[in-house]
């Protein structure tokens, strides 16, 4: 995401999108499918980011899910249930967060 612009790159496709046109992304890994500097070990993890509200992880390890501001602030702890765990983020101002899934990994997720 840089420039206004959400890319998709992938060994054979790199296509841009426009950023204000992106209402919903998910992430499914297939094989091993590198994320930023980390790894997808797990065939059925997902990341589902919907309507700028709502982000759904699927296949994790984590047993809870926290969402910090980039201060470091704690804001909300969800619980996981079989693997999986939806945050909301409607309260949530526009910005930057850090969704981290205990003892698994971490990802940023900006709210517009």
């Amino acid at each position: 995401m840089a420039d206004g612009k959400f890319t998709v790159t992938s060994a054979s496709v790199n296509t841009d999108y426009n950023l204000s046109d992106v209402t919903e992304y998910h992430f499914e890994k297939v094989d091993t499918v590198t994320l930023g500097v980390e790894k997808l070990e797990k065939a059925n993890f997902t990341l589902t980011y919907t309507d700028n509200t709502h982000v759904r992880v699927t296949g994790t390890k984590a047993r809870v899910a926290q969402l910090y501001s980039l201060d470091g602030q704690l804001l909300t702890t969800r619980p996981t249930a079989n693997g999986a765990v939806t945050v909301s983020l409607a309260k949530c101002k526009p910005g930057v967060y850090v969704l981290r899934l205990e003892n698994d990994r971490s990802f940023k997720v900006i709210r517009k």
